[in-house]
Parts: structure tokens; C-alpha cells; sequence
């Protein structure tokens, strides 16, 4: 196991310097012009100007707004953005790492990102080889590094402590360790609102473990079951007292072109006006992108397929955890951003492992993911949106 840990590790440091390097050359040899798709991008198109290594590279868009908690705490201005809106626990981590940065927020973020990043490796091939055999676990990690957005991996976002979270708590549950599990899940669910699809995954798992036993589901370690929203509810409590309202964060969203709706009706109709979008005609009164809105609706299509193979590849509680990372962000009738909530959904990556295990099919699917990874790449890293 510490060879294959070794191993792994080294695989890890080369996929990190190719990303680093192929960002260096990227900023130096090919030059997008200025994305103007959206309002104030072209005033933040300064990384020539900077040239920082590593963090101007891998600090865009949502990673400002980390730092700004980090550095300045949270804030809420009505009809404006506002950095409310997101989880307390990534930025805490990053504040108490900055302590042994010089106080430098982006270093820090990056630092932590990039530990969980390995953190989140180990754990993954750890858990899959436990599960489905070492091949799988080797093929899981190929995908898990080489999918279109994986670079998030390395940003200053939650992406590699959510799924260092999500599989550590899913490790415990397998090896029966409830109480460790509840504590991840906890953290999970300060990190992302997401983090509560876990909840009646691990439910199901334990209603699994046990048998469907009425005595097992009213025995005391259910009561564990309640603990673990405590990550969520604690930060609720928090805007309540700050700002009077415990769900300020959902009251933001409407400035980040996301309205939540818990009504069936409501959220029909919000997806399908979304879908209404995505035409062979741009609509020039929108801002996005029509390449930008195809993205969006290739990786939600994507990542149905992907749920699919899940439940007949791997587990249910698996494959209802990945349904429940989808079904959340629909209820807010979008589907901005869906390729970093499919690739925080682990159990895809190993249902991918055992799906494509012929060498033609492995070799073509990795090579074009590849491919849409370094074109993706390109584009965050010059501020173009991309998820």
C-alpha cells in the first residue's frame, strides 16, 4: 500500500507541474483577446501586468470572493453581490494557513487547495480499491485528474476540500466509524450547501449496512444522523445574529443569476426557460455565451449518464449522493457551473473506472478529456468563464 500511495503521490507532483507549466507557457505564448461576454472582466485581465507565480494563475472569479471573507469577513448589500453567499469553512482554513503565508491569502489558498487536492487522491484510490479492486481505483484517478475542470483542483476554490470531505465520510460509513462520519459530514456542510446531498445518501448506506432492521434505524447512532447538518446550521445561526436573517445566503442569490424555489411548479418552470436558452441563435440580450450555455448543458447531460452508470456500476447510496449534487443546484432553475458540481461528485469517476476498462475506449476517453482540460485551462486562466 506505501508503494502504490508512493506511486500515486509522484502522479499527483507531475499532473501539478504540468498544470503550472502549461499555465506559465499559456500566459506567455498564447494570448486570448479580453472576454467582454460579461460586465468587469476586462478590468480584472491584469495576470501580464502581475505575473505571480503560482496564485495569479489560479486565482479567478469566485476566488476573489473567498479572499475577500479571508480577508475582510462577510458582507451583505442588497441587490449587489455579496460574499455571503458562500460556505464559512474553505475560507476559515485559508485564514489560519495565511498565518504561515506572511498573511498572503492567495498563497494560502492555493496551498490548501493543493493538499486537499492530494488529500482527496489518496482517499479516493484508497476507497475505490477497497471497493471495486485496484484497477479500478487506478483507472478512477486517471479520469479524476485528466476531467475538463480538474484545474479547480489547484484553485482557490472548496472543489478538493469537498471531495476530500465527501469521501472521507463515505470511508468511515463503509468501515462502520459513524461518529467520524458525522464529523465529516458536519465540515461538509459548512464547506457547500451541496454537502447536505451526503445526508440521505449515508442514511440509505446505514439502512443498508443494517438490513433495513426497525430496531438498527431507531437505535441510539441514528441519532447521529442530526449532528451531521451542524456545519450548516451553525453558519445559519451566524447570519442570524450578524444579520438577522438565517438565510441570508439564499437571499443573495438572486444577484448571482440564481433565485432558489422549493415549489416543483417554480423550479419547471425557471429549467425550462433555461433550456429555452439554448438555441442555434445566440440571443444578443444575454450575456452569456451560446458556447458558454452548450458547455452547461453537455456536462448536465453528462452527468445524468454519469449518475446512471453509477447506480448500476458501483452502489445506491453512492449514486443517490451524485443525484443529490445535481437536484440541489436545479432548484435554482440553472445550470451555471455544472461541470464543477458533476466533478465534485466522486462516484462517478469510479463508476467511470469500471465502466471503460478496455484499453481502445480508456485510451479515447482519456485523450479527449485531456484535451477539453487544457482548452478549459486556457480559458480560466485568461477569464473566461468556463464553470
Amino acid at each position: 500500500m506505501k508503494k502504490q500511495l508512493t506511486t500515486l503521490t509522484l502522479l499527483f507532483c507531475a499532473w501539478f507541474l504540468t498544470m503550472q507549466v502549461f499555465a506559465y507557457i499559456n500566459t506567455k505564448r498564447v494570448i486570448l483577446s479580453p472576454d467582454k461576454s460579461y460586465e468587469g472582466l476586462e478590468q480584472k485581465y491584469d495576470f501580464l501586468a502581475h505575473g505571480q507565480f503560482p496564485q495569479n494563475y489560479w486565482q479567478r472569479f469566485d476566488a476573489n470572493w473567498y479572499l475577500t471573507v479571508v480577508e475582510k469577513g462577510y458582507f451583505f448589500q442588497e441587490g449587489k453581490r455579496s460574499n455571503i453567499v458562500f460556505f464559512p469553512l474553505y475560507p476559515l482554513i485559508v485564514k489560519f494557513a495565511s498565518f504561515f503565508t506572511g498573511g498572503n491569502g492567495a498563497i494560502a489558498g492555493i496551498c490548501v487547495s493543493t493538499i486537499f487536492a492530494l488529500f482527496s487522491c489518496w482517499l479516493l484510490f484508497l476507497f475505490a480499491k477497497k471497493e471495486y479492486g485496484e484497477q479500478t481505483a487506478w483507472r478512477s484517478i486517471f479520469f479524476f485528474l485528466a476531467f475538463p475542470v480538474s484545474f479547480f483542483l489547484i484553485s482557490i476554490y472548496t472543489e478538493s476540500l469537498f471531495i476530500f470531505l465527501s469521501l472521507a465520510a463515505f470511508h468511515c460509513a463503509r468501515s462502520r466509524r459513524w461518529l467520524l462520519a458525522t464529523l465529516c459530514v458536519a465540515l461538509l456542510t459548512a464547506t457547500r450547501v451541496t454537502g447536505l446531498a451526503i445526508i440521505p445518501a449515508l442514511a440509505l448506506e446505514y439502512a443498508t449496512q443494517h438490513g433495513y432492521s426497525l430496531r438498527a434505524l431507531f437505535s441510539k447512532k441514528t441519532l447521529l444522523f442530526l449532528l451531521m447538518p451542524l456545519g450548516f446550521f451553525l453558519f445559519l445561526g451566524y447570519q442570524w445574529m450578524i444579520f438577522g436573517d438565517p438565510l441570508l445566503f439564499l437571499n443573495g442569490q438572486g444577484a448571482w443569476q440564481r433565485n432558489a424555489s422549493f415549489f416543483p411548479a417554480s423550479i419547471a418552470s425557471k429549467f425550462q426557460e433555461y433550456i429555452q436558452e439554448f438555441s442555434l441563435v445566440a440571443d444578443p440580450n444575454n450575456p452569456m455565451p451560446l458556447a458558454t450555455r452548450w458547455i452547461d448543458v453537455t456536462f448536465f447531460i453528462l452527468f445524468i449518464a454519469g449518475i446512471i452508470f453509477t447506480w448500476f456500476k458501483t452502489s445506491k447510496p453512492l449514486a443517490l449522493f451524485s443525484a443529490g449534487l445535481l437536484a440541489i443546484p436545479l432548484l435554482s432553475g440553472s445550470l451555471l457551473s455544472m461541470a464543477r458540481y458533476m466533478f465534485v461528485a466522486f462516484p462517478l469517476f469510479i463508476a467511470a473506472g469500471k465502466t471503460f476498462q478496455r484499453p481502445q475506449t480508456l485510451f479515447v476517453t482519456l485523450f479527449l478529456s485531456t484535451l477539453f482540460l487544457s482548452l478549459f485551462s486556457l480559458m480560466f486562466i485568461q477569464f473566461y468563464w468556463v464553470a
